[in-house]
């Protein structure tokens, strides 16, 4: 079967579909996250017709030492963030100690070496 998947700026692809998960085939031949995926058959039969909306989640602004915010994503993990942090402070990640100081704070604190 032959799908026409419409996105929400016009553009129409052809996708050939044996079987399967739709969302999973859009997955493959489009690269978008299956998360960011919303179908909808405009009323038609979804079979033959399908608009795909794709939707991109909201950051989060966390301030760090309550002076810089950094944009994360709901899915960043704390691995992801040091490395953010890295990037910007040049704090090695293996010496970052985060504090959550409540609401969207973040304190950088430095794990000293020695003995």
């Amino acid at each position: 079967m032959d799908l026409t998947i419409t996105l929400l700026n016009g553009e129409k692809h052809s996708l050939s579909v044996h079987t399967g998960n739709v969302v999973s085939l859009i997955n493959q031949h489009f690269e978008v996250p299956i998360a960011m995926q919303k179908l909808k058959s405009n009323g038609q039969d979804i079979r033959s017709n399908v608009c795909v909306r794709i939707t991109k989640p909201a950051t989060i602004q966390i301030s760090l030492n309550n002076v810089k915010p950094y944009d994360v994503m709901p899915a960043e993990t704390v691995p992801q963030f040091k490395i953010k942090v890295y990037h910007v402070e040049q704090v090695p990640v293996d010496r970052q100690i985060l504090l959550f100081g409540g609401r969207h704070n973040i304190f950088l604190t430095l794990r000293l070496r020695g003995g």
